[in-house]
């Protein structure tokens, strides 16, 4: 998605390229070599004046800012984003086909047992050197669709790694070919599992400190999770990635676009996939359910799939009911730990307008914005295949993280 600013760049280029065309209708053959170099040029200078910038640092004042400008620098650096994959859903679509798997990561699995008999799992990565009991452990969730397994979440562990972190990555009910129990799937307002699930990793490192990194429906959750707990929270600190601030907004913002649609049809599929796995199994019986399964299972759409099913399941009375309930921006006052948020102004999931500018007061949340990224992008060099921008930010923020709370203790 191209800016009114960017528009008028190619505007002008293409202006441009009529314009030596017609010159060089009549000029000798060798005279047309200048229009793509021409045209080269162009691409170069609006990509060094338009695209690269510095991304938007917004809250986070006094001692955490302090930190994150000796710590972090690639909060204050120009961005240089891969330079043919601009456009959003290219960004986002091409990180998950083209970013390869860090060597060497591998997990133990850990199944935990869930209040109302499901089952999520703790995946850890196996340690290469051995850990202090009171190194800091890394918690990582993906986004809805994703799990332990994504080339993502591995180089977020890898990140961990390089910090001498513990990371260990929760996969939800259904995901990362952990087995259904129950009808019950994720909800981005209900934070019960992961309380479940961080109380378990208390009680297994009793010493250490949690730092939960977060993508996308992942983050919305860790954000909810240190509204909920206040100072009672078990997360010392948080970093999201790409993570919605208004569930009306993203919903709008994905289902009115013939383009962003594709989306909400790939992730309903995805969620219908993970119900299809339960209700195939001895023992389920479909009239037990609190949801239609037939109507469930013809949907498109996930507005569609909440409505039929994410509502009875979680006891609200209406879709906008449970979509205030599962909007953050409004959450973000009472947040007592160190959060940062990195998104990009073109994330069709994540709409500028929804970002909550204004209620950044709390000096714990800073919001990191950039131009371009698209969702769970972010990517940089010419061939995109390893480290992307939210790699290194990740790593900066656990060294921060460490030096924050040396500092407190």
């Amino acid at each position: 998605m191209l800016s009114a600013e960017d528009l008028g760049w190619l505007s002008d280029v293409s202006a441009m390229a009529q314009n030596w065309g017609v010159a060089n209708i009549e000029q000798p053959p060798s005279a047309k070599v200048t229009i793509p170099v021409a045209l080269l040029a162009a691409f170069v200078a609006y990509y060094l004046l338009a695209v690269v910038k510095k991304p938007k640092v917004v809250g986070g004042n006094g001692e955490l800012r302090a930190l994150y400008e000796q710590h972090c620098p690639s909060l204050w650096e120009s961005y240089w984003p891969t330079f043919w994959a601009l456009n959003a859903h290219v960004s986002s679509i091409v990180r998950a086909f083209i970013q390869r798997h860090p060597p060497n990561i591998s997990y133990e699995r850990e199944l935990v047992e869930l209040a109302d008999g499901g089952v999520a799992s703790l995946d850890w990565v196996k340690e290469g050197n051995v850990l202090p009991p009171s190194a800091p452990v890394l918690l990582i969730l993906a986004g809805m669709s994703g799990s332990s397994e994504c080339a993502y979440i591995k180089h977020l562990a890898l990140a961990g790694f390089s910090e001498d972190y513990r990371p260990v990555v929760f996969n939800q009910r259904g995901a990362g070919g952990v087995r259904m129990k129950t009808h019950r799937l994720f909800c981005c307002s209900k934070v019960d599992d992961l309380q479940t699930a961080i109380q378990h990793i208390r009680r297994r490192c009793p010493e250490s400190k949690i730092i939960g990194v977060g993508v996308s429906l992942g983050g919305i959750q860790l954000i909810r999770y240190l509204h909920d707990t206040g100072d009672c929270s078990e997360l010392s600190a948080v970093l999201t990635i790409s993570s919605a601030w208004s569930t009306h907004a993203t919903q709008k913002s994905i289902e009115n676009s013939r383009v962003n649609i594709r989306y909400s049809h790939y992730l309903c599929g995805k969620v219908k996939t993970t119900l299809k796995s339960y209700l195939e199994q001895d023992g389920v019986s479909r009239r037990d359910l609190p949801f239609d399964v037939d109507k469930a299972l013809r949907v498109t759409l996930m507005s569609e799939f909440d409505k039929v099913v994410t509502i009875p399941v979680f006891g609200y009375s209406c879709l906008d009911e449970y979509y205030t309930d599962a909007t953050n921006s409004d959450k973000v006052v009472r947040i007592k730990r160190p959060l940062v948020c990195i998104t990009a102004t073109n994330d069709p999931f994540v709409p500028e307008d929804s970002l909550p500018y204004e209620a950044v007061e709390n000096t714990m949340v800073t919001l990191v914005v950039t131009a371009y990224g698209g969702h769970i992008g972010f990517l940089e060099g010419i061939l995109p295949t390893r480290q992307m921008l939210t790699d290194r930010v990740c790593k900066e923020f656990l060294l921060a993280m460490k030096q924050y709370h040396l500092k407190v203790a």
